[in-house]
């Protein structure tokens, strides 16, 4: 019974067996190579379509808020033409905000108090449009956070903003705070808040 090892009696490595072991290495690394092309390429795609899909849904918004106001200035009614434009916009406000809250996709970070004023001003003029009572006021100081982050914190900022105009009266303050401890998000409005317990 005979075997031949990988690894000679004197030390010498057996090159066969090296140059065997290389190239199965080699095709790995290069499969792995491959892989990871793919993914990138994938992910690229998606974020390209994404883009692709967000630019669509705006550009929809904005032909829909343009059909909004034409109905209005043709109506006869006037009740309806008004009812027409308000509606016009809203929609045009919406598809404002919708970019507002995705013109950062190519930053890194951003100055969160500036992006939040940003979103605040264009939510104030869709929801309080006629009324000068009403307003949303952001308080407090720069800060800078990852757009992973700030995006979010602005669809929330945009629900509870929108939720107060609903069900409150009066303003709404959004408070934005940066320590070198933490940062800080509040919304509040005048209205009665939760009952106690």
């Amino acid at each position: 019974m005979s075997s031949r090892a990988s690894w000679p009696d004197h030390g010498q490595p057996n090159h066969e067996y090296s140059d065997m072991l290389k190239a199965k290495l080699d095709a790995a690394l290069a499969r792995e190579s491959k892989l990871v092309h793919d993914r990138d390429t994938l992910l690229e795609r998606q974020k390209l379509l994404t883009l692709e899909f967000e630019h669509r849904l705006v550009n929809s918004l904005q032909i829909v808020a343009s059909l909004l106001s034409m109905q209005s200035r043709t109506s006869g009614s006037p009740e309806a033409a008004a009812q027409l434009s308000d509606a016009a916009l809203r929609v045009a406000g919406i598809s404002r905000v919708h970019r507002q809250l995705h013109l950062l996709d190519h930053q890194v970070n951003v100055n969160f108090r500036l992006y939040i004023m940003q979103l605040c001003a264009d939510l104030s003029a869709l929801l309080f449009h006629n009324n000068q009572k009403r307003s949303v006021l952001v308080t407090g100081n720069d800060g800078f956070l990852p757009v992973a982050t700030a995006i979010p914190l602005g669809f929330i900022v945009s629900e509870l903003v929108t939720n107060s105009a609903k069900y409150t009266e009066g303003s709404i303050v959004v408070h934005v705070a940066d320590t070198p401890e933490a940062h800080s998000l509040s919304v509040s409005d005048e209205g009665l808040g939760l009952p106690d317990g």
